[in-house]
């Protein structure tokens, strides 16, 4: 029931602390591959999101420092070719297409949105 706390730097980097801590306290036999494999999807999109709001220099600095915790991360050809097209891509044709994709997703959705929004009126209002 103990809370596994991580000193506030970057998720990738927070997460394999916390799971490097949970391992040594329970006798864990795994290693962190799992875990690096589920944040690679994620910062595949997260780190166009980081670039446009942060900046290449931080945008990198966190892709190597996951990349020097994890050799999975090291060595995925995917994360690698994301990292070079975030770098490469300005901020605000990132901001444009992140933008896009969203007014996209939510006209999408915009029926299952409004019946969900429906339901939970309901479900306030009785």
């Amino acid at each position: 029931n103990k809370k596994v706390k991580a000193e506030g730097e970057h998720m990738t980097v927070e997460l394999h602390e916390m799971f490097g801590k949970l391992k040594k306290e329970y006798n864990l036999p795994m290693t962190f591959d799992f875990a690096a494999r589920e944040l690679i999807a994620q910062q595949m999109i997260m780190m166009f999101k980081e670039k446009s709001f942060l900046g290449n220099r931080e945008m990198e600095k966190n892709y190597r420092k996951f990349c020097s915790l994890s050799p999975v991360a090291k060595n995925s050809p995917k994360f690698t070719i994301a990292f070079w097209i975030a770098k490469l891509l300005p901020g605000n044709i990132i901001m444009q297409a992140r933008s896009l994709a969203i007014n996209l997703l939510v006209a999408k959705n915009k029926k299952t949105y409004v019946k969900f929004q429906r339901q939970l009126q309901t479900m306030t209002t009785d």
